[in-house]
């Protein structure tokens, strides 16, 4: 037999809401379109505050990181990159995957 879901206080705006069932125990923040963004925001700043990923989250070297891959790979963009035509977005195929 189902248990009825319970309702949760949302910790952005303190409104009662039916968590999804899925992830009712992990789900902290409502539906609406401010609280998830502080939701978020709150996860992001959990992840930068771990030692391990405080490296990972430095915009100066990553940056350089990706400068560094830019300069290493000149041709991907050639490959793989977007063209506009007449307002719409087509992807481009790599002439050497298409068999061309």
């Amino acid at each position: 037999m189902k248990q009825p879901r319970r309702k949760r206080k949302c910790h952005c705006c303190r409104q009662w809401f039916r968590p999804n069932p899925k992830a009712a125990f992990r789900q902290k923040y409502c539906s609406r379109r401010r609280c998830q963004r502080a939701s978020k925001a709150a996860s992001q700043r959990k992840w930068k505050g771990k030692p391990d990923n405080r490296k990972l989250a430095d915009p100066v070297k990553e940056r350089a990181r990706v400068y560094r891959w830019r300069s290493l790979n000149p041709e991907h963009w050639k490959r793989v990159f977007v063209r506009f035509r007449k307002g719409k977005v087509v992807l481009r195929r790599d002439d050497r995957l298409a068999g061309r």
